[in-house]
């Protein structure tokens, strides 16, 4: 009897840690996305024209990864040299760096140099 006992313990402990470690063999597999499946391949010129800092950011890394995004109407050098040049236009984000700015200058005073 005892004998039977410790079997069925062991198969239990042996389904549990299998089903742990497949539990968190999940996760990540889920990490493994390409960051480049979310940006399309082609951006028409009023579209991209209506885009945020963060979704140029997104154009910009998934360009670099190798993925070919085109803007309606250029080419895919081309295309690439618009993304530059409006990440390095310094308008995208501007408005958003200076609040950050002026928020780090008020908390600063609040608190004090040594209380952080």
């Amino acid at each position: 009897m005892t004998y039977t006992t410790k079997t069925s313990a062991r198969r239990f402990v042996a389904l549990a840690l299998a089903g742990a470690l497949a539990v968190a063999a999940i996760p990540a597999s889920a990490r493994d996305q390409d960051p480049t499946s979310q940006v399309p391949t082609w951006i028409s010129e009023s579209t991209f024209k209506s885009l945020d800092a963060n979704e140029i950011y997104e154009i910009d890394r998934a360009q670099k990864l190798g993925s070919p995004v085109v803007i309606e109407g250029h080419t895919v050098s081309e295309s690439r040299d618009l993304v530059d040049g409006a990440l390095n236009s310094g308008t995208i984000g501007t408005q958003s760096a200076s609040v950050g700015e002026s928020d780090f200058a008020a908390h600063n005073e609040q608190s004090g140099p040594g209380n952080r």
